[in-house]
Formats: C-alpha cells, structure tokens, sequence
C-alpha cells in the first residue's frame, strides 16, 4: 500500500529480520491480543505489497486460537478476518454457518453483508434478501449501515416476475477479466488498404444472417428450461428445543441417581456423593487446612473417581452432547466428535460463596478451592509424618540455592520447601490455563504432602540468574543502574509476564525482585514464588478483596492494603513499579516525585509507574513497540542485550 510520505529503503534481508521480530512478539501477546495481530498483518501487507505467505497462516491462527474467546466473538476486527478466511473458502456458506452456530460475528453488520453478498453473486436474491432480514431482526451493529445497505439491494433487484436461477457454485473469486470493445467507431469511415470499406465486406456475407421480418405472428424458439433445484436455506439458530428423531434418546434426568444406598437424596446431596462426599445429616464444622484431619479430607478429594450408580447406567441411555470443538478451518469446519454426558453430568463451575470483600488468603477457601479441583499428578500423601522427609539418595546434591536443593539425576531439579500444596495447584493451573506461561515457572514434578510442611519438585534450568544479582553487579552511574535499553528489555518481560498471569485469572501476590530470574536461553522472565498468589477464577468478576498487610511482602506496600481498602490487581501493579524502580535507581522504591527523579526522558517510563495509581490500557504494546523501535535505532538484538545483562 503506497504511503503518503514514503518508506525507507531497507534490504530484503532486514525487511524480513523485521517481519520475524514482529512475529516473534506474537507469542507474547497484550491485554487486546487480536489487535497485535491486526498491526502484524496491516504492517506486514503495507512492506510486503505481492503478498507474504506468513499472512495466510497468522489469519488462520488467529481465527482458530480466539474463536471461543466472549470479547472476539463481535468484535468488527476479528470477524473481518474471519471474512479474509470465508473468501478462500470453495464452499464459504458452510463456513458461515459455523460462524452463526457458534455466535461469531452474529452481531455484527459486517457478517451479514458479507454473507448476502455471497448469495447475490449467484443470483440468489431471496437467501440474500433473508439474510439481510435477518440481520435487521437481531439489530446487528451499526444497524443504519445495514438498513441502508439492505435498501441498496432492494433497489438494485427487482422480485417481480423474477424466473428462478439455476444453482451456481459459490465462490467468491473475482470474474476474469472482460476484453474491451470500443462499439463507438463508425465502421462507414474505416477503409482497407484496397479501397473497400469493413462495412461493405459485412454486408456482402449475409449467408449466415436470417432476413428481417415483421414479428406479428411469429414463434420464437424457446430454449431449454434449466431444472430447478430446492433452495439453500439460510441457516437460522432456533433457539426452541428441538425434538429428538424417532429411537433417539431424551436428555432427561435419570431418577435413578436420587437413590444412593436404598436412600432418597435430592440432586445436589447425589451430586455431592458421587464425587466422593459421604453424606452426613448432622452439619460438620469446616476443616482448616492447617490440621492433619483437613488435609485428608482435601486432598482424598484427588484421588476419588466418579462413582455410584452414574456406571450403571445401560450403554442404550447414553445421551451423547457434540460441543464446538474443531480446532481447524476447513471445507469440514463444522464437524464434531460426540462427548459423553455422563462423565460431565455433576461438573459444577460454579463461584466459591464468600463476603465481598473478603481475605483470599483464609485457610478454608484455600481448601474449598481445592477440593473442585481436577485431581492433580504427582501428589503424594505423607499425613503420618511431621516434617519433610526427602529422600536424596535417588539424586546427586549439587548444592543448596534459591531457598531449595539443586539436585541432579536424569537432569537438573530445584526441591523447595513451602507451607502447603497451594503453590503446586497454582502452578499446574498456571501452565493449564496459559500454555505460554510454561516458559515463566518452573514446570513443577513433584509434591510431597506433610502435616505441617510439603516439599517441592520443579525442573530446574542452572544458567538462570536472579534480577538482584544482575542490579548488583551492574554497572552504575550516578543516575542510573542499567543502560535504558536494558531496563526496558526487563520491564517489558515483567509486565508481559503480570499480565499473562492477569489474564488467566491469577494474582501473583508476592511479586518482588528475589523471586525474579531472567533465563538466558529462552530470553524470558522466570517467577519462582508463589505461595501468595490468589485464583481469581474461584471468585465473582466484581469479586474485592481485603487483608492485612504483610512485613517483607512489596505488594503489601500499596495504598489499598495498607489503608485497608479494597482491592484486585492493585498489590501486582504496585509491586511491579517496585521492581522497576530498583532496575532503574538500583535501590527500593520510595514512591515521591518518582517522575522529577526518572534518568530518562521518554514518556513510557512516566506511564510505567502511573500503574500505582491505576492501570494504564495498552501499557505492554507501548512497551513492546519501543523495545523494537530502540533495537531497530540502536542496530543491536534481544540476543545482545541478554548477553550484556548475564556477562
């Protein structure tokens, strides 16, 4: 696409070393993930004008990997790629018809222009005029765009008398191109070299041309009438209950299930058993986590299966349920695999019941949330000893770092010590909910439960260095700790890492520098504690919450907790300004006239640590773009600046 004020020149070599940079940032998305990939392919298509096939790809990829994703589902940027997609299609409808299946795009004028379109280039005026009718009925957005859009159709096509159409295949390829003719020439004033006009030669060739006749009583021929074919009909979500066909079963419940053991019990109290509660009538206290007795109660939760009369349940009753669950964009788009309903029969997602706000931290949501949790791998239950025991002489002791054991068998393991299996559910959730966050934690191997402690085991990966030994043995400055580059380089991996971790509905909690790495082989930010962290997921959205603060603890230093207001994502974003801080100055924060002290100018420091105060909306794409546009002036890599930080 030409610019106004032109490009630089740059070598193809260098274009696409800048394609790949930008690529690479893919993995590492924003809080708006679809609009970095917007920008990829608006920048990608702007230095690329004959194309590039990473386009069609990344289309793909994101259509595929948001398409269940609530915030996408109308948003006019993501169902435009989708349309990118739809016209590659040789069969577009039946993408279309998984869209509508699936809510995308429903709400959208943009999904029903597209869609009559399709069916007016093949002349198929009564699916384009439902279509458009359709769209107008569910108020689809900008709905005066429609309107006038669906007016301009009318316009243009007349219903009256109109013979049906023979079937043409739809696609949407553009028609090749016509060759002109110019009809304007006077054919009288053209003359062959040899004196005769093209007119008089048209003239004496007459053997193939019928003389001209009065039409009265004439018969014109009539041509083959084309065989009518039954309408497509445009797909419309009932939102009624459809019937079941003939022999097919009825999705109902099985009364069977209300009696356990020659007992009546209602739904709930059923429920309730055959996840592995035996009901009791008398009302039982609730378990802390802190006793040996909880702790068996918890944790038998992991090691029960559905049980109960659910598996007698005859082969013939099954009732199988096909959720939306294709993972490729093809002619087959909509194909699905049966699930069967009874092992989600009881699944219940619903919130834990607490006081808003409430102390996250209490012992017994610690346990409510873990008994709805799947059961885990790797736990191992030692309820009859006191203290960890663990057992080296399977491993070789390097030495004893980072508050662990480095061991070493068939590779490298940090064991740890901490107060409870918490931080083991907190990092198989992490790693569940954000493959991404694979490469920020320690992917854990082991938990081993005691009465009062439990031990640990995380792969380990030795070359990584702590943040604070890297401050430390900085270079420094009168000013400053780190060159600017650096310092940016690091809180631009932090805050992708706060983020990622906010977005999968998970609060650090304890977020400070000692916890912090950085792994020189993968150039990302590893957290190693937390022990503190909060599942947001267990709670309400408008959930708040309010605690005491803790001694030693950098989130705790933020204004809510400390004048005891409430809060959600206040204590990271303020621990987060704490850690940048002692990058940049080398000491810890004292948040007054932050911005009169900052050693550099640019604006994206001033707005770093506005997150104190409130969170700043697209904070990690400004981060983002001006590490990219410094490595681009600068004529350096992430490569580099790693290797500056380590040696």
């Amino acid at each position: 696409m030409p610019l106004q004020r032109g490009r630089k020149y740059l070598e193809p070599q260098q274009l696409e070393n800048q394609r790949l940079l930008r690529e690479q940032r893919l993995k590492h998305p924003s809080s708006d993930p679809v609009q970095d990939f917007v920008d990829y392919i608006d920048w990608t298509e702007q230095h690329f004008p004959s194309g590039h096939p990473s386009i069609s790809k990344v289309v793909q990829q994101v259509c595929s990997e948001y398409r269940k994703d609530q915030r996408y589902k109308n948003d006019v940027r993501y169902v435009r790629l989708w349309m990118r997609v739809a016209r590659k299609q040789d069969d577009p409808v039946e993408l279309f018809k998984y869209l509508s299946q699936n809510d995308i795009g429903t709400l959208t004028c943009l999904f029903y222009e597209e869609y009559a379109s399709l069916y007016e280039s093949v002349d198929r005026f009564e699916e384009a005029k439902k279509v458009y009718e359709l769209g107008i009925q569910r108020k689809a957005q900008p709905l005066d765009r429609l309107e006038r859009k669906f007016q301009e159709f009318m316009d243009r096509v007349s219903f009256e008398d109109k013979p049906e159409s023979p079937v043409k295949k739809f696609s949407f390829k553009k028609k090749p191109f016509a060759i002109f003719q110019d009809d304007t020439v006077d054919l009288e004033e053209q003359v062959l070299p040899h004196g005769e006009s093209r007119l008089e030669i048209k003239d004496q060739k007459k053997e193939n041309e019928r003389e001209k006749t009065k039409m009265q009583g004439q018969t014109l021929e009539q041509s083959k009438k084309p065989v009518l074919v039954e309408k497509l009909q445009v797909f419309v979500d009932e939102t009624e209950t459809l019937k079941p066909k003939q022999n097919q079963s009825h999705l109902v419940a099985d009364q069977r299930l209300c009696y356990v053991k020659g007992k009546e019990f209602c739904f709930e109290e059923s429920r309730a058993y055959f996840i592995g509660f035996e009901y009791q009538q008398e009302k039982q206290v609730s378990p802390t986590i802190n006793t040996k007795e909880a702790m068996a109660d918890v944790f038998d939760m992991f090691n029960q299966s559905l049980k109960g009369s659910l598996e007698e349940i005859e082969e013939e009753d099954v009732v199988y349920y096909c959720p939306e669950d294709d993972e490729t964009i093809s002619k087959k788009v909509y194909q699905r695999e049966p699930v069967d309903l009874k092992t989600s029969l009881f699944y219940d997602p619903g919130y834990l019941e607490v006081d808003n706000p409430c102390d996250p931290t209490q012992s017994w949501i610690r346990a409510e949330i873990l008994k709805k949790a799947s059961k885990p791998k790797h736990l191992e239950l030692h309820l009859d000893l006191i203290h960890c025991q663990p057992d080296f002489d399977q491993f070789q002791l390097v030495q004893k770092i980072h508050g662990g054991y480095h061991l070493h068998r068939d590779q490298d393991y940090l064991a740890r010590i901490t107060s409870s299996a918490w931080e083991f559910y907190i990092l198989e959730e992490a790693i569940k909910r954000s493959p991404q966050l694979r490469s920020n934690v320690l992917q854990p191997v082991l938990c081993q439960v005691f009465q009062q402690e439990t031990m640990l085991l995380q792969s380990y990966e030795p070359s990584i260095i702590n943040l604070l030994d890297i401050v430390n043995n900085a270079p420094r400055t009168k000013e400053t700790c780190l060159t600017e580059t650096q310092a940016l380089f690091l809180t631009t991996k932090l805050y992708e890492l706060v983020e990622t971790f906010h977005l999968s509905n998970l609060l650090i909690g304890d977020l400070k520098i000692e916890s912090l790495y950085l792994n020189p082989s993968n150039h990302q930010l590893l957290i190693l504690d937390l022990s503190a962290s909060i599942d947001l997921q267990s709670f309400p959205k408008d959930q708040k919450f309010q605690m005491e603060a803790f001694e030693g603890d950098p989130s705790s230093d933020c204004p809510q907790m400390i004048q005891g207001l409430e809060w959600r994502l206040e204590p990271d974003l303020y621990a987060f300004c704490g850690v940048v801080y002692v990058l940049l100055f080398g000491d810890w924060m004292q948040p007054v006239d932050i911005e009169k002290r900052l050693p550099f100018k640019h604006q994206i420091w001033r707005k770093v640590f506005r997150l104190m105060e409130r969170e700043q909306e697209g904070l990690l794409s400004e981060l983002q773009m001006e590490l990219l546009d410094r490595i681009e002036r600068e004529q350096t890599s992430i490569e580099e600046i790693v290797h500056s930080l380590t040696n």
